[in-house]
């Protein structure tokens, strides 16, 4: 009997291990959105019947191979010590969150009369025997709670510890427009939710109609509110759509930006020796976009050579051209500590604006811990921490062409990834965000478009265009809507050197979304869900427990 149920446990790991492939194959690359409807429910099936204890220890299982590979492109950064710590170190955080989900699931279940009596076959299914003995509304309740611990657990990764909102669930889904258009309302964390209840329930359904085939119609129950759901949201998406793109059209001002993407690799610019050929490389790029007449010359984030020495020589290009320029630099603060900053000049070559990067990204920018651990820099290439800015900056560009100035709120690189901190960056009169980023710290890898795909949704969150200005790929501005344009090198390569330029319409008259006036309440409100219904199974449980204890002292003499 023993040698059975350790099989079966082995078995019920390697699934773990299957849901965690399949949950990193949804982000990309290779990006199979369909995928992620899958992983909620195949994870249930893995945990259900289990101990608390080891429900959380199958879930980090999946979560840390979801993780291990979809965070595979951190082994691409030019510190191999730093890269292999990170990457595991990392995996391995996110991974509790999986676990914790499984967790709180199995709780959750275990107040609802879903036990099971072990690790065996047998236990496994006793517990969906259970499950299926409840009602169907019984059951469409417990998914929409499980589906609200799991947004729970994104917002408090997307906050603790500075907060790491990468590859949440619902950003898998990007290229799927009209879903896509939920986050206006709800933020990511609604499709998130959606996609967790459906998967959920579809695999409640499954068990229903497998235990219960008499009852033919029963199983549908639970699937009705999340499948109305999913139509009505993407019914509204497609309607949506239709309204950006009749704005769109009725747009007729613009401004033009010309986007340069020197594809510089990241050893070269940390190279002193180097600094020469990177500053040629960018100045031939910006000398030919500016031929071209842009308002504003836009570099991205990082080291190109850019000295005292060579500053007249792209203001003097600038001024003839009569475009802005916006680039990214190292500066100082008050106290001469470091600070990651984007830089506004006008037309004429005069310093107009600067916004420094307000969420620095661990072991990047900032070291966790420095003062208590300083052996800690040995696993990073930056030596120490750079200090964060304080608040959100509008760059007011007045253009020849018209009266109104153009209000771009930068923000830069990892910015892009959390909700509520780009929400803040918009103000009503916003017409574009304006995103500078270095995503060359990991060479040619799909970390470029799993962080684009953040953007998206940032763009339909605040409901204003988002424009993405990259080293190595990829440069591209999504509309209000969350659709791309202009994805440079998309017909070759993404990662290559070049320049384009873009018009973005501008002074189009908008409707404030309710994500960027109300910010996160649905996700709150699933935070809310979720402690009201774990403190209620804890006493539910404990009161069970109690019963059993009294009962058992009854009957012993």
């Amino acid at each position: 009997m023993g040698g059975h149920v350790l099989n079966f446990t082995k078995a019920r790991y390697l699934a773990a291990v299957l849901v965690g492939g399949l949950w990193a194959a949804a982000f990309p690359e290779p990006g199979w959105a369909g995928l992620a409807w899958t992983v909620p429910g195949a994870l249930m099936l893995v945990f259900v019947g289990l101990s608390g204890r080891a429900a959380f220890l199958m879930g980090c299982v999946a979560g840390a191979v979801h993780y291990l590979i979809s965070l595979r492109w951190l082994l691409h950064m030019p510190h191999p010590a730093g890269a292999v710590a990170g990457w595991l170190a990392l995996s391995a955080y996110c991974a509790v969150y999986a676990g914790a989900w499984t967790w709180l699931s199995s709780l959750l279940l275990q107040s609802r009369g879903v036990v099971g009596e072990g690790a065996s076959r047998e236990a496994w299914r006793v517990a969906l025997r259970q499950l299926a003995a409840q009602s169907s509304w019984q059951r469409a309740a417990t998914w929409a709670l499980l589906a609200a611990v799991w947004v729970s657990l994104e917002m408090l990764r997307a906050r603790l510890f500075s907060g790491f909102a990468w590859n949440l669930l619902g950003v898998s889904q990007w290229h799927q427009l009209p879903l896509l258009q939920t986050a206006s309302v709800t933020g990511v964390y609604g499709l998130s939710f959606l996609i967790c209840w459906l998967s959920l329930a579809l695999v409640g359904a499954g068990i229903s109609l497998i235990h219960r085939p008499h009852e033919r119609w029963t199983w549908t129950a639970e699937t009705r509110m999340p499948l109305f759901m999913l139509v009505l949201i993407a019914g509204g998406g497609f309607w949506a759509l239709l309204g950006h793109r009749r704005e769109r059209d009725a747009a007729r001002q613009f401004v033009r930006l010309a986007l340069i993407q020197p594809s510089v690799p990241q050893t070269l610019q940390w190279d002193a020796t180097a600094d020469a050929t990177n500053f040629t490389r960018i100045l031939g790029l910006s000398e030919q976009a500016l031929a071209l007449k842009p308002d504003v010359l836009v570099w991205p984030e990082g080291s190109f050579g850019l000295s005292d020495d060579t500053w007249s020589r792209i203001t003097n290009l600038t001024r003839a051209a009569g475009a802005s320029w916006i680039f990214n630099t190292a500066t100082e603060n008050a106290q001469q500590k470091p600070m990651n900053s984007a830089m506004w000049l006008d037309p004429t070559g005069q310093f107009r604006g600067r916004y420094d990067k307000r969420r620095l990204v661990m072991f990047g920018e900032r070291i966790p811990l420095e003062e208590w651990l300083p052996f800690l820099r040995y696993l990073t290439p930056i030596g120490s921490s750079f200090v964060a800015g304080t608040e959100p900056v509008t760059f007011s560009l007045q253009l020849t062409n018209r009266t109104a100035p153009v209000e771009i709120a930068p923000i830069i690189c990892f910015e892009d990834t959390f909700p509520h901190g780009v929400r803040d960056h918009v103000r009503p009169d916003t017409d574009l965000l304006l995103e500078i980023t270095n995503d060359a710290w990991f060479g040619e890898s799909s970390a470029q478009w799993q962080h684009a795909a953040n953007a998206a949704f940032r763009a339909v969150e605040n409901g204003v265009p988002l424009v993405r200005v990259a080293n190595n790929g990829l440069t591209v501005w999504f509309d209000a809507a969350g659709i791309p344009h202009d994805i440079f090198g998309e017909s070759g390569s993404v990662y290559q050197a070049g320049f384009q330029i873009i018009r973005i319409p501008v002074g189009v008259a908008r409707s404030e979304t309710y994500y960027h006036r109300r910010g996160d309440v649905f996700g709150w409100t699933c935070v809310g869900a979720s402690l009201w219904a774990l403190v209620r199974s804890i006493r539910q449980i404990r009161r069970e427990a109690s019963q059993v204890n009294a009962r058992q002292n009854l009957a012993s003499p």
